[in-house]
């Protein structure tokens, strides 16, 4: 039975009743007025039942929409560019998949796709080499599968790409430079290539005149006329500029015979624009300059410009085959700038200056024209000057105008070395002209302050300011014209420091200042310092930091040798050839003295161990010299916080350091002989042992202390750098062992404790020896062992508990 209303069918069931179970109408047809319904129950379960038949699957349903490739007629080895469209068509968002690209089932490469809501469509893009003949692009959306989708089987699609013969020597081709990538390049209004980089490879054009053109969005349009020769390669460079509508380029053709050069540019700016015969030549770029490329021979005018600096133009000659140079400084301000008249040619002889300040932002200009500035207190360098003299003039707000005459050589350098002083007006500067030829010595000024002012001063002449010492204290290249002079290094709140100095041509005389705080004048040596001072070299090694470094004697006074570093040492001071008394000095310690011996061309080396106190340190009484022969100690022991001490009873002990947070101390250098060798910590027992010293050598000392007061038990051998030492190894059931090692007629040295495990490692000379072992709570344990050298002697033992 049917409804006459909706025409559907009713149910068995329903066919007695006077209402339709869809539309509600009466069976018999549509009534003027429904007063009833049919029952909610009913019509709930058949709202169930055509939702569950007619609602689509749930889910995600990835899908590849579509494939393009550009360019649409590749040709051999161009890039081609393989888009893809990928859709979610299902009604729930998809997650994170991977989509794949073959070509002739060959990978080219995979993209992971970011999750895509439900509905949605993405782009991708893969890239191709061309290779000739007809070729199957498959792309796969969720490769790995890892999307569980309504449907799998439109995960995928084909495209057939026909490439073009590939181009080989003697093929026609197209090479089209930019300074931009992903550009599109039009041959006759054809869309011929979109490279990703900035070079595009056309192959297989006809020959003949073609119009180029090349586009991309924000750049001007930008055109040229091209003449193709069969079987030949035409290269076109272009730069392209920001902006809308179209770049001004010249009227050339450009042909694969075209003869052309290249023109570099030399800014001191980055972002400078280059025009070259009105045509964009592209900008220069982070200082290193810009190149064009492809220009015919012939003159063009040169156009430098940038926001916020004068125009600068200069005549620049183009030779084919070679690249012409023009190095340009700028300057701010509007207008144009004032340059020399000459055409700028590839065979162009000019020669070079080089200025040295010990400024930066210094401006230089060279016979009225701007030549750069000073960068980073490296000077700056001016290129492309012709031969002549010119007026050198350095200028800088705040600091005196410098001036000197320059004279400059074809292929030679001018170098000239300034120092400028802070004040106004003209400074004081040596009349003489500064040439290539200029005999030049060398000043190497070092000092432990940073910002000392240098002066150096002619008794005919004022003082010419030498510049200032850098953040390592010191100036190693301080330029002046052969002569004597004296030397004045200066710093607020430091004293003052002089010294004669003698410059020779060609070499260099080495000063080594520690400047002191205070006023007035410091007490210098009064030595005249040559390249011919026989200098010698100290080396302090301390085990503090902040040392005080005096050299001279207590008649003469002591002149400042400087201060030891982090590191608790100087390695490096100079001192003129002499024997001196090296006084070495901190608060809240006692000042440590030695006689030492300074030898030309040789370091004297010095360890000293500082001791807190007051007064003078016990110290030995020999003078260290270069030829001291020194060897070294090494201790181990068990305890952190252990003074080291070294002489003899009968004339003292020198402090030989303290060991570190591992107990030991492995490199203390002492000279060749024999020692007592005592080690002291609060609550322990006081351990003395002979220690003999040999020059090139390291006696390692092995030393166990016990708590107590005194002094401790110890054997009476010397140990020597050639002390046969071996290694016990005890093994035991009993955590916290005392070891001893001796006899029962000579007592027992302490030897040490077992671990938490009961283990220890002790080491002894060769020899034979009793072992006892006491721990509270067990017997106490007797028994022979035997100790060579170099070897271990493993013993294993179980304590009888009391």
């Amino acid at each position: 039975m049917y409804c006459k209303g909706c025409k559907n069918p009713l149910p068995k069931k329903a066919e007695s009743s006077k209402f339709c179970v869809y539309c509600g109408r009466p069976v018999g047809g549509v009534p003027t007025l429904v007063k009833t319904a049919p029952p909610l129950a009913m019509l709930g379960v058949l709202v169930a039942v055509m939702v569950i038949l007619f609602r689509p699957d749930p889910g995600p349903d990835l899908a590849i929409q579509d494939i393009t490739y550009s360019p649409a007629s590749p040709s051999a080895g161009q890039n081609v560019d393989i888009n893809v469209s990928v859709k979610n068509k299902g009604n729930r968002d998809a997650e994170a998949s991977i989509t794949c690209c073959y070509v002739d089932e060959t990978s080219v490469g995979s993209s992971e796709t970011d999750p895509i809501p439900a509905g949605t469509t993405v782009s991708l893009k893969f890239r191709w080499t061309a290779r000739s003949g007809s070729h199957t692009v498959k792309v796969a959306a969720d490769c790995d599968s890892t999307v569980a989708e309504r449907s799998e089987g439109n995960n995928s699609k084909e495209v057939l790409i026909s490439v073009l013969g590939t181009p080989g020597p003697g093929s026609t081709v197209l090479k089209v430079n930019a300074n931009v990538d992903a550009f599109s390049v039009y041959v006759d209004q054809a869309l011929a290539d979109t490279p990703a980089s900035s070079t595009a490879t056309i192959g297989e054009l006809s020959a003949g005149t073609h119009a180029l053109k090349l586009t991309k969005p924000g750049y001007l349009d930008w055109t040229k006329q091209v003449g193709i020769t069969a079987g030949q390669t035409t290269t076109v460079y272009a730069y392209l500029e920001t902006g809308e509508g179209s770049a001004t380029t010249r009227n050339e053709i450009v042909t694969a015979s075209s003869t052309s050069g290249t023109l570099k540019v030399n800014t001191g700016l980055n972002g400078v624009r280059i025009d070259v015969g009105g045509e964009f030549g592209g900008t220069t770029d982070d200082y290193r300059g810009g190149t064009v490329n492809g220009l015919f021979e012939g003159t063009y005018t040169l156009k430098l410009t940038m926001p916020g600096y004068k125009e600068w133009a200069k005549q620049v000659g183009i030779t084919t085959g070679q690249a012409t140079t023009v190095y340009a400084y700028l300057e701010t301000g509007e207008g144009s700038a004032t340059t020399r008249s000459e055409t700028i040619t590839a065979s162009s002889t000019s020669g070079t200056l080089k200025v040295n300040t010990g400024l930066d932002g210094v401006r230089i200009d060279i016979g009225g024209e701007f030549g750069g500035t000073t960068d980073d207190q490296r000077g700056g360098t001016v290129n492309g000057l012709f031969e002549g003299t010119y007026t050198l003039k350095l200028t800088m707000p705040g600091y005196k105008d410098w001036a000197k005459q320059v004279a400059i050589t074809t292929g030679q350098t001018t170098t000239v070395y300034a120092y400028l002083e802070t004040g106004e007006g003209s400074a004081t500067a040596r009349s003489e002209t500064i040439t290539p030829s200029t005999a030049w010595g060398t000043l190497s000024v070092d000092t432990d302050q940073t910002g000392v002012d240098i002066w150096i001063v002619d008794a005919s002449r004022a003082c010419e300011y030498g510049g200032g010492v850098d953040s390592s204290g010191n100036n190693g290249n301080i330029k002046i014209p052969a002569g004597d002079y004296t030397l004045k290094l200066t710093k607020t709140e430091f004293r003052n420091w002089s010294k004669q100095v003698s410059i020779v041509a060609d070499q260099t005389t080495a000063v080594y200042a520690y400047i002191e705080v205070g006023s007035g004048d410091a007490f210098t040596r009064s030595e005249t310092m040559t390249p011919s001072t026989a200098w010698g070299t100290l080396s302090v090694d301390t085990n503090q930091t902040g040392v005080a470094i005096w050299i001279g004697e207590t008649s003469q006074g002591y002149e400042y040798g400087g201060g030891v570093d982090s590191s608790g040492n100087n390695g490096n001071i100079s001192i003129p050839a002499g024997t001196y008394t090296l006084r070495l000095a901190k608060t809240e310690f006692k000042n440590w003295s030695k006689q030492v011996s300074i030898a030309s061309g040789a370091k004297t080396t010095v360890y000293a161990y500082l001791e807190v106190g007051s007064g003078d340190a016990f110290t030995r009484s020999e003078t260290i010299t270069p030829n001291t022969a020194w060897g070294t100690l090494s201790i181990n022991t068990d305890q952190t916080g252990v003074a080291i001490w070294i002489g003899e009873t009968s004339k003292g002990y020198e402090y030989g350091g303290g060991v570190d947070s591992n107990g030991n101390n492995g490199n203390i250098k002492i000279p060749a002989g024999t020692y007592t060798l005592r080690f002291t910590k609060t609550e322990f027992k006081n351990w003395s042992k002979q220690v003999s010293i040999a020059s090139g050598a390291t006696t390692t000392v092995y030393a166990y202390l016990e708590v107590g007061s005194g002094d401790a038990f110890t054997r009476s051998e010397t140990i020597t750098p050639n002390t046969g030492w071996g290694t016990l190894s005890l093994n035991t059931n009993v955590s916290g062992v005392r070891i001893w090692v001796g006899d029962d007629s000579l007592g027992y040295e302490f030897g040490g404790l077992g671990n938490s495990s009961g283990d220890a490692t002790v080491k002894l000379p060769a020899g034979t020896y009793t072992l006892k072992l006491t721990v509270s709570g067990y017997q106490e344990w007797k028994g022979q062992i035997t100790i060579t050298g170099g070897g271990t002697t493993t013993v294993n033992i179980t304590l009888v508990a009391l």
